[in-house]
């Protein structure tokens, strides 16, 4: 086992999900992944994993994860439930794809106000295609 790759990998998927936005992940992989995330040994993964939940459930809805959420312990509900209360709002991507910024005709990196703000029925439907 290698503690630190864990470490590095949730650390990796938080850090794309802030500054891309969450439409850029792999929701089905990243789904897969939370329980096993959430479940580490390392206390600094579950942190972090739980930041990544959450980010997600701001962007999508929380009833979306119900399956994962069962799976949780209680604690870590509630602890999820305490993040989605202090920031209940998505947050907005600070960086874009050169394929968004080439699509948008800019041509140059633009603001974290011009990142396009992807819906939750797009997630619903990226996640169940």
């Amino acid at each position: 086992k290698k503690p630190k790759v864990v470490l590095a990998s949730a650390t990796l998927i938080r850090s794309a999900g802030l500054d891309y936005g969450v439409g850029v992940l792999p929701l089905p992989l990243v789904e897969q992944a939370i329980p096993r995330i959430l479940s580490n040994q390392n206390a600094k993964v579950r942190e972090i994993g739980l930041n990544i939940l959450a980010h997600l459930c701001r962007a999508m809805s929380k009833n979306s994860f119900s399956k994962i959420l069962d799976q949780m312990k209680s604690a870590q509900v509630t602890e999820l439930d305490s993040l989605l209360d202090k920031q209940p709002e998505p947050t907005q991507p600070t960086k874009q794809l050169r394929s968004a910024i080439s699509s948008s005709g800019s041509g140059t990196q633009g603001s974290a106000s011009a990142a396009p703000v992807v819906s939750s029925a797009e997630l619903e439907a990226q996640r169940f295609a």
